[in-house]
């Protein structure tokens, strides 16, 4: 076995701090939050939000425990009901990402998975996506974002037309939420999908070099989904 000292911290990532992310959080009363949708405004020809149906009812959550604070390499898992990833149970697997002209060009996660060897059907948690932070506890909590049950509109059809407009583009800190919201179209509680389902790891590492070399490791070794992208 390599003794590398990196490989060895790449090891121990595997190792969850948590099954679910639910151990981490504590949950309180429901709250309501209003639906929105982006409309052609006709006054001024420019598209708008505008809410409407019935406000989506969510458990109030808040953390309860926290990682460490300091700096290192940390990882996502899906570690519960592996029948959700399967497409007739709703999961949709084509990501779509802009290339060097604009064009949306497909990634298809079953083919990734497939490729890369990924078996989904084990019981083995599956990686999701894997970074890096000077602050664990700070970026975990830019990941989760307890605030919003879901950061894209529901269904693909809506997630398509946000994507045609000038739909806000998510940062890599927010980069699983957005994942699994394009993979989930018709979940309208997505946070509760990720806190019933997903796991988390870390290894702390103090050193910045260490720490861009072990993300990338990490990443290669793992081959986690949600970090993959297109070339441009």
């Amino acid at each position: 076995m390599n003794s590398h000292p990196l490989f060895l911290e790449l090891m121990k990532l595997k190792t969850l701090k948590c099954k679910t992310l639910s151990d981490f959080i504590s949950t309180g009363e429901t709250k309501e939050t209003m639906r929105y949708k982006m409309v052609l405004d006709e006054a001024t020809k420019k598209r708008k939000r505008e809410e409407y149906g019935e406000p989506t009812k969510t458990l109030k959550r808040t953390h309860a425990k926290k990682p460490t604070t300091e700096s290192g390499i940390y990882a996502f898992w899906w570690t519960g009901d592996q029948s959700l990833l399967l497409e007739a149970n709703g999961f949709y697997p084509e990501l779509r990402f802009k290339n060097s002209k604009s064009e949306l060009v497909p990634m298809n996660v079953y083919t990734f998975w497939e490729s890369m060897q990924v078996d989904i059907y084990s019981k083995a948690p599956i990686p999701l996506y894997i970074g890096k932070a000077e602050n664990i506890y700070k970026r975990y909590k830019q990941h989760l974002m307890l605030d919003t049950h879901r950061l894209l509109p529901v269904g693909m059809e809506a997630i398509k037309e946000h994507e045609k407009s000038d739909g806000r583009k998510y940062s890599t800190s927010v980069q699983l939420r957005d994942r699994i919201d394009r993979v989930f179209p018709m979940v309208e509680d997505t946070l509760g999908l990720i806190l019933n389902n997903v796991g988390y790891s870390y290894v702390e590492v103090e050193n910045t070099y260490q720490r861009a070399s072990l993300e990338y490791m990490a990443i290669g070794y793992y081959r986690s989904v949600f970090n993959i992208d297109i070339e441009r």
